[in-house]
């Protein structure tokens, strides 16, 4: 548990540091002891920064498990810092793409401010691109394969991602499943985020085949 012998403000600052480093283990342990931290602002201790909460943190860094965790522990997905930008606006600053699918499932991206609306821009244009062949810079992340394995520079993830862009995005039947993807996987992967006993059964039933195949039909793909 999160040490006891420390104050509310110092778990605060380990919260704020974890979120920035992508200590995982680290947020869901001081959550678990302190959930009203979810909301903590960087202001309230007069740290440095633009008013932030630990979600606009993770989510500018593309942290998706930690801005799973905050989100189901209470964090405040419309919360603005003192720039004006939601958590969502973070992600897309960050091009953070995987985390801003995420938080745009959850809650329709808002359009207040010019902001919002220039973030809610780049995020469509996103989206559309994500169905299309392009560099893969634009494309969208995977998000069930990020969730099993913790980090989307995983060398499964990898797999993976080539496989989406070099092998679907050359069809029109891939690039269909692309876009499906864009708009279910981020459910997928809030529900192993809930149940995470789920993780080590669909990495061995689902991914490690897939990513098998994947690799192979590549290097097949590649030989032509």
């Amino acid at each position: 548990m999160a040490d006891e012998a420390n104050g509310p403000g110092d778990v605060a600052v380990d919260l704020i540091l974890a979120a920035n480093d992508n200590d995982a283990p680290r947020v869901r342990e001081i959550l678990l002891a302190y959930p009203c931290l979810a909301n903590f602002r960087t202001s309230q201790l007069n740290l440095p920064g633009k008013d932030t909460t630990p979600l606009h943190a993770a989510a500018f860094r593309g942290h998706m498990a930690i801005v799973q965790n905050l989100v189901e522990s209470g964090a405040d997905a419309t919360a603005r810092d003192a720039d004006g930008d939601t958590p969502f606006n973070s992600a897309v600053l960050g091009r953070s793409w995987d985390v801003a699918h995420y938080l745009a499932s959850i809650g329709q991206p808002s359009e207040e401010t010019q902001r919002d609306q220039r973030c809610a821009w780049a995020y469509s244009k996103h989206v559309e691109e994500a169905s299309r062949p392009g560099p893969p810079s634009a494309k969208t992340g995977c998000f069930v394969a990020t969730a099993v394995y913790g980090s989307p520079m995983a060398p499964e993830v990898q797999v993976l991602r080539d496989f989406r862009d070099e092998v679907l995005c050359r069809t029109e039947l891939g690039r269909a499943l692309i876009w499906l993807y864009v708009r279910i996987g981020p459910l997928g992967a809030r529900a192993l985020e809930r149940r995470p006993g789920l993780k080590p059964f669909v990495r061995r039933a689902i991914l490690s085949p897939l990513c098998r195949w994947a690799a192979a039909k590549r290097s097949r793909c590649g030989n032509r």
